[in-house]
C-alpha cells in the first residue's frame, strides 16, 4: 500500500482528481452491491412465499378430499343397502370414527325425500322409531313449517347429542339450502353450500351428497332427477377444519368463499378462516401477497397467503454493504484494510443469509415431513431424490435406502412418468415383501435443479377395506348375514347355466314361516329379529355346504340346491328343515315354537329360467299353507289354473267398483231380552258375471291389494244412504252396523271421512256404529284409542267384532272407548245342548258387564243358544235362527214383522 502511496502523483489536484475517482467507483460499486443483496433477501422471501402458498392449497385441497370420501362413504352405505336403518347408519358412523377422527365434523346426516301425501305417515315413523333411543324421538316433525310438493327431510343423524334441533329439517324448503340441493342432484356429484350460520349455532358450510335408487339409471339430468331419493350430508364448522389443515405460522393465511363454480371469482368473498384473527384488517401489498382459487364441491375458495411487509432496502445486510462500500470508498488509500473490512462484512452477511435460509428450509422440511400423503420428488430418470416420512412409513424403509432407488423398486408392473395423467391406482410394494394398495399422482417440475418430478402416494388400504365391505352389505342380509336377493339370483342363474350345459338338475325351496307376523306384532320386532337370526342358523345347520340359504326379506328364506338334486334330494332337504324348526325357539324370556311352509321346485321340470322357478316354487309354499301349513308340497306343473283364477279374480276385483257390482245385504240383529228389531249389519256382497262370490274368496283379496280402504269408504256411504232412507219411509229408525277393515283404520283421516259421508248422506250420527276387529287395535291400541274417541265424539257408536278370539284382556279393553263388544259366532257353536261348556261365553259376558260395554252374540242357529243368551243376559244377538242377510229392499219390507217382541 505504501509503495502505490508513494507511485501517486506529487500534485493535489492528482489526488483530488484520483480520490474523486476512486470516491465515484466505490459509491457506484457499493450502491450496486447494496441493491444486488435487496433483490437477493426479495427473492428469498418471495420463493418462500410461493412455496406456502402451493402447500396450503395442497393441504387444504387433499383435507377436503378426505371428508369428501368420509360422506361418500355413508352415500355407499345408503345406496348398497336401500334398506338402510338407525342403527346401520350409527354403527357405520361408530365404524368411521366420525366424533373421535373428524373433529371438523359438526354432524353426519341422511335425508329423506317425502312426499306431501306421505308426510304424516313418515313423521309418525320417525318418532316411533325406538332402534337407538328407547324413548323414540316424539317431538321430530318436518321443518321450517309450511306445505309443500315434497320435503327432503333429515331421518338420520349422526351424533345426535348436540344436533337435536336438525332433526326433521326440510332444505328444500330453506332458500339457502334448495339451489345447492338441487344442483348436487343434477350433477351427481357432491356441492358445498355457500358460509351459512348452521342449525347447531356454528358458522361453516354444509356439503351434499345426493343419493339415487339403486338399478335406475343416472345417464342425465332427467333419469337423475327421476332416480333422486335423498342425500347425504356433512355440517362443518370452518374454522376447525381449515385451522387443521393451515395452522398459519409466520405468514398469514386466509380462506374466502367467492362464489359458485359457474364463473371466475370476482371481488371480495364470504371469510372462512383467518390464521391471525383479531390482527387488524387484511390489507398486504401486491409484492407481499399469493393468491390461489380452489374448486370445492361446486364453490370456489380463494386462499390467500400474506407474509408482513418488509422493506428489503432497509435491511440490515444490504445497508451495510453500501456503507462499507462507501467508507471503504472514502478509505480507498488503505486498500487492504479496506479490502479486509469488505471481505469480513461479506463474510458475516453470507453467514447470516445462509443461516436464514436453513432456518427457511428447515420450516419447510417439518412441513414437508408433516402431511399424510407420502411426498417423493424423482430426477429425469425417476429415481428418488427426496421423500417425507410419510413416504418412509408407507414402504417402511429408512430415507438413506430409499434415495437413489428407482421408483419402479417400490410399484410392482411397469412404471411410466407421465405428468398430467391425474390420480392413478398402482400396487405399492413395501421393504418386507408385502403389497398393498396406492395412489399416485405425477406432476413435473419447473427445470432448473435435479429434482424434475414431484409425486404425491397415498395408502388406499383402508378405503379398499370399506368398499369391500360396501360390497357385502350389497349381497348380504344386515340382520342374519344371509346372501340376499340379489346374491342369490346370481348363484341360481350361474347354477341353471351350469345344469344346462351339464344336462344336470336343481331344486329349490321356497320357505315362509307361519303367522310369522303374530311375533311382530304382539311381541315387538325386537323378539322377531332374534327368532329370524336363529331360524337363519337351523336352515344353514340342515343343508349341505354346497347348498346355498338366502334371505329373500321379511320372514321368507330359499335354499338353492346346485349339484344334481331332484325330486327325492327336495323332499329329503324339506324334510330336514322341517325337523330343524321343530324344537322351540328361546328369544329373552320367550320360547317360542315357529313352523315353516316349504313350496320346492325342480328344474327344468319345474322352469327353465330364473324367474319361473322362483315364481313356481312361491306358488307350491302357498299350496303348502293351504294343506295346514307346517308341511313340505312339490310344484305341480298341472295345478297352474288355480293361481290364474286368482289373477283374473284380483284383475275383475279391480273393476267391480266401477261396473256396480258390488252390493249390501244386511242382516237383522234384536235385543235378547225384548226381542224388538234393534239394528243391522251391513255385509258386502259381490255379484261377478251374475254369481255371488263368496266373502271368503274376495275380502282376504281385497286386504292384501289394498282395495279394501275404496269398498269400505262405498261400504260406509251406501248403508248410512240405505238408512236414512229406511227411516223416511217408514218412521222406524234402525241402527246400521258398517265393518271397518284394518287398513281403513291405518288412514289418517279416517274421522274426517265418516264427518263427510254423515254430512253427505244426513244420516243422525247415533243411526251408525263402527266395527272394528279385535286384532285391529290391538297393534297400536294408543294409536286406536285416539281415533275410536274422536269417532264416537261424533256420536258414532263403536264396536269390537271378533271378540274373545285371541288378544281379549282388560289391560287393553279399558283404555279402549267403545260401546259393544261382539262375541265371536265359534263360541257360540260350542252351545249345542245342555252338556255344553258354556264358562267361556259367561266370561266374556261378565267381562263386558265389568266394563260397562253392552253385548252383542252372533251366530244364533239354535232355540238352546238364544234361551242361554237369554238367561246371561246378554244384550243383543244376531243369527240365521233369527234373520238370514238379505238385500235392501227384502229387508225394509220385513222390519214391520220385527217391531214385535221375539217368541220364546
Amino acid at each position: 500500500m505504501e509503495a502505490l502511496l508513494q507511485s501517486l502523483p506529487k500534485r493535489g489536484n492528482a489526488y483530488q482528481v484520483s480520490a474523486w475517482l476512486v470516491l465515484c467507483l466505490g459509491a457506484a460499486l457499493s450502491v450496486w452491491t447494496w441493491l444486488d443483496a435487496v433483490r437477493g433477501l426479495q427473492a428469498e422471501s418471495d420463493a418462500v412465499l410461493q412455496r406456502e402458498g402451493r402447500l396450503a392449497v395442497a393441504r387444504l385441497g387433499s383435507q377436503v378430499a378426505q371428508y369428501t370420501e368420509l360422506l361418500s362413504s355413508f352415500r355407499s352405505l345408503v345406496q348398497a343397502h336401500p334398506g338402510t336403518t338407525r342403527v346401520d347408519f350409527h354403527q357405520h358412523a361408530e365404524a368411521m370414527g366420525v366424533r373421535t377422527r373428524h373433529p371438523g365434523v359438526l354432524a353426519v346426516q341422511y335425508s329423506v325425500l317425502v312426499d306431501d301425501a306421505d308426510r304424516a305417515s313418515f313423521e309418525q315413523r320417525m318418532r316411533q322409531d325406538r332402534s337407538l333411543h328407547p324413548q323414540g324421538y316424539p317431538d321430530f316433525r318436518i321443518h321450517p313449517p309450511g306445505r309443500r310438493p315434497r320435503y327432503l327431510s333429515v331421518a338420520y343423524c349422526e351424533p345426535y347429542a348436540g344436533n337435536e334441533v336438525a332433526m326433521g329439517f326440510d332444505s328444500l324448503g330453506a332458500e339457502l339450502h334448495r339451489p345447492v340441493v338441487e344442483r348436487a342432484r343434477d350433477r351427481n356429484a357432491p356441492q358445498a353450500t355457500a358460509p351459512v350460520p348452521l342449525l347447531q349455532g356454528a358458522m361453516g358450510f354444509v356439503l351434499r351428497l345426493p343419493v339415487y335408487r339403486r338399478g335406475l339409471p343416472l345417464v342425465d339430468v332427467a333419469s337423475r332427477r327421476l332416480a333422486w331419493s335423498g342425500q347425504v350430508s356433512g355440517v362443518f364448522r370452518a374454522e376447525d377444519i381449515l385451522r387443521e389443515a393451515l395452522p398459519g405460522g409466520a405468514h398469514r393465511i386466509r380462506v374466502e368463499d367467492v362464489g359458485a363454480d359457474e364463473g371466475a371469482p370476482r371481488g371480495p368473498g364470504q371469510l372462512l378462516y383467518d390464521s391471525q384473527a383479531g390482527r387488524g384488517s387484511f390489507a398486504p401489498a401486491a409484492a407481499d401477497l399469493r393468491e390461489a382459487v380452489l374448486p370445492v364441491a361446486g364453490r370456489l375458495w380463494r386462499v390467500s397467503v400474506a407474509r408482513a411487509p418488509a422493506e428489503f432496502w432497509r435491511a440490515g445486510s444490504p445497508l451495510a454493504l453500501l456503507i462499507g462500500g462507501l467508507l471503504a470508498t472514502l478509505a480507498s488509500f488503505g486498500v487492504l484494510m479496506s479490502f479486509g473490512l469488505r471481505y469480513e462484512r461479506a463474510t458475516h452477511m453470507a453467514r447470516r443469509l445462509a443461516r436464514e435460509a436453513r432456518e427457511s428450509a428447515a420450516r419447510l422440511e417439518t412441513v414437508f415431513d408433516s402431511t399424510a400423503d407420502g411426498i417423493v420428488t424423482l430426477d429425469a430418470q425417476g429415481r428418488v431424490r427426496s421423500a417425507n416420512h410419510a413416504a418412509q412409513r408407507m414402504f417402511r424403509v429408512e430415507e438413506e435406502h430409499l434415495l437413489g432407488c428407482p421408483m419402479s423398486d417400490c410399484i410392482e408392473g411397469a412404471f411410466v412418468l407421465a405428468a398430467g395423467a391425474g390420480v392413478r391406482e398402482v400396487t405399492g410394494r413395501r421393504s418386507d415383501g408385502s403389497s398393498f394398495p396406492l395412489d399416485i399422482a405425477l406432476n413435473e417440475l419447473p427445470p432448473g435443479g435435479e429434482d424434475r418430478w414431484v409425486g404425491i402416494l397415498r395408502d388406499v388400504s383402508e378405503r379398499r377395506r370399506i368398499e369391500e365391505r360396501m360390497r357385502h352389505m350389497a349381497h348380504h342380509d344386515t340382520l342374519t348375514g344371509l346372501p340376499n336377493r340379489a346374491l342369490l339370483e346370481a348363484r341360481l342363474g350361474a347354477a341353471i347355466v351350469r345344469a344346462r350345459r351339464e344336462q344336470e338338475r336343481l331344486a329349490l325351496l321356497f320357505i315362509d314361516l307361519d303367522r310369522f307376523k303374530n311375533i311382530n306384532d304382539s311381541l315387538g320386532h325386537h323378539v322377531g329379529d332374534r327368532v329370524l337370526c336363529e331360524v337363519a342358523q337351523r336352515l344353514l345347520a340342515a343343508v349341505r355346504a354346497t347348498d346355498s340359504v338366502a334371505r329373500m326379506g321379511g320372514d321368507e328364506f330359499v335354499v338353492l340346491l346346485p349339484h344334481p338334486a331332484g325330486e327325492a334330494e327336495c323332499q329329503r332337504v324339506a324334510t330336514k328343515i322341517l325337523q330343524a324348526l321343530e324344537p322351540p325357539l328361546t328369544a329373552g324370556n320367550q320360547e317360542l315354537r315357529v313352523t315353516p311352509s316349504i313350496g320346492g321346485v325342480t328344474y327344468p321340470d319345474g322352469g327353465s329360467d330364473l324367474a319361473s322357478l322362483m315364481r313356481h316354487a312361491d306358488t307350491a309354499m302357498y299350496d303348502a299353507k293351504a294343506s295346514g301349513r307346517n308341511t313340505f308340497r312339490l310344484y305341480q306343473p298341472g295345478r297352474r289354473g288355480s293361481s290364474a283364477e286368482q289373477l283374473r279374480l284380483e284383475a275383475d276385483l279391480h273393476r267391480a267398483l266401477e261396473r256396480e257390482e258390488l252390493v249390501l245385504h244386511y242382516q237383522p240383529q234384536f235385543e235378547c231380552g225384548g226381542g224388538r228389531l234393534a239394528g243391522a249389519e251391513a255385509l258386502v256382497r259381490w255379484q261377478r258375471g251374475g254369481q255371488l262370490v263368496s266373502p271368503a274368496d274376495f275380502i282376504p283379496l281385497a286386504e292384501e291389494t289394498g282395495l279394501i280402504v275404496p269398498i269400505g269408504n262405498w261400504a260406509l256411504h251406501e248403508a248410512c244412504r240405505t238408512a236414512l232412507g229406511w227411516r223416511e219411509r217408514t218412521g222406524v229408525a234402525v241402527k246400521v252396523a258398517v265393518n271397518l277393515s284394518p287398513r281403513q283404520l291405518d288412514v289418517p283421516d279416517l274421522v274426517q271421512q265418516v264427518d263427510a259421508v254423515l254430512q253427505a248422506t244426513r244420516l243422525p250420527p247415533q243411526l251408525l256404529e263402527l266395527e272394528i276387529t279385535e286384532s285391529a287395535v290391538v297393534r297400536d291400541t294408543q294409536q286406536a284409542s285416539f281415533k275410536l274417541q274422536r269417532l264416537r265424539a261424533l256420536g258414532v257408536g263403536v264396536a269390537i267384532d271378533d271378540f274373545g278370539v285371541g288378544y281379549s284382556s282388560l289391560a287393553y279393553l279399558q283404555e279402549l272407548p267403545v260401546d259393544k263388544f261382539k262375541i265371536d259366532r265359534s263360541f257360540i257353536a260350542r252351545l249345542q245342548n245342555e252338556d255344553s261348556d258354556g264358562r267361556l261365553v259367561r266370561a266374556l259376558i261378565a267381562m263386558a258387564r265389568s266394563l260397562g260395554v253392552g253385548i252383542l252374540a252372533e251366530g244364533v242357529e239354535t232355540e238352546y243358544q238364544l234361551a242361554f243368551l237369554k238367561a246371561q243376559g246378554c244384550n243383543e244377538v244376531q243369527g240365521y235362527l233369527l234373520g238370514r242377510p238379505m238385500p235392501a229392499d227384502r229387508f225394509e219390507a220385513t222390519m214391520a214383522a220385527w217391531q214385535s217382541p221375539l217368541a220364546g
